[in-house]
C-alpha cells in the first residue's frame, strides 16, 4: 500500500471497509503471547508475522495494536530497519 503509485487510489464501500478492517484486526485479536496466536484452520499456533505487511497495514487502519505488535517482533528477532519505523 505504502508504494502504490499515487493514482491506485484503494476505494472500498463501507461494507468493504469493515472487512479490511476485520481483516486486519484478525492477528492482534487472535494474539495470547510471545508470538503465539489462537490457531486458525491448520496453521501452527506459534508464528513470526511478516513485518513488512504488519506496519503498514496498522498505519493505513491506525491500529495502535498492529504497530506495537511489529515493534516487538522487531526488537525480539532483532531486525533494525522496521522497528525505526516506529519509534517514538
Amino acid at each position: 500500500m505504502q508504494f502504490a503509485p499515487k493514482q491506485a487510489v484503494l476505494t472500498l464501500n463501507e461494507a468493504q471497509k469493515k472487512k479490511v478492517e476485520n481483516m486486519g484486526r484478525f492477528i492482534t485479536t487472535m494474539y495470547i503471547n510471545d508470538l503465539t496466536f489462537v490457531n486458525f484452520s491448520d496453521a501452527q499456533a506459534q508464528n513470526v508475522p511478516n513485518i513488512n505487511i504488519l506496519f503498514p497495514y496498522g498505519a493505513y487502519l491506525q491500529n495502535e495494536q498492529m504497530m506495537q505488535l511489529e515493534v516487538y517482533v522487531a526488537k525480539k528477532y532483532l531486525y533494525k530497519k522496521p522497528s525505526e519505523l516506529y519509534r517514538k
